[in-house]
């Protein structure tokens, strides 16, 4: 599992954190079927500019191409998430690193919003959150 220490803001089940987990874990075995499985039918991505060829995939169909994008560079990255906090607008935050070949690519950091357990908008970042709120793309804590 690539997928360790996460460390939750607040005690109790999160979906938030599951959706994370389960998100990553797909991501990282390019396996699209599981990959929807934590995605609202409707759901909006909006990836890094590392792999992909747009700046947002809506919906399931668009989320295998976004998948194909990725498998069909050379890139054989994954992520390993490190925190999952909760955001003052309700969506969470997702901290990380991404690796190739084992070596840290660059921080990562996803902004997502789950409801009724599904991942229904994510925007991925190659930047750690702290650069994310100096540029004001996330909520004044």
């Amino acid at each position: 599992m690539n997928v360790r220490g996460l460390e939750r803001d607040a005690p109790g089940p999160d979906a938030a954190w599951d959706v994370a987990r389960r998100w990553i874990e797909a991501f990282n075995r390019r396996d699209a079927d599981a990959l929807l499985a934590v995605a609202d039918p409707e759901m909006v991505f909006h990836p890094t500019l590392l792999a992909g060829r747009r700046r947002a995939y809506r919906g399931h169909e668009e989320l295998r191409l976004w998948l194909a994008d990725v498998a069909a560079t050379s890139l054989r990255h994954t992520a390993e998430a490190t925190a999952v906090r909760r955001l003052p607008s309700g969506e969470h935050m997702v901290s990380g690193n991404v690796f190739q070949d084992g070596e840290v690519l660059s921080p990562f950091s996803m902004r997502i919003r789950v409801s009724d357990g599904m991942l229904v908008e994510a925007w991925a970042y190659l930047s750690d959150e702290a650069l994310l709120s100096s540029l004001g793309r996330l909520d004044p804590d």
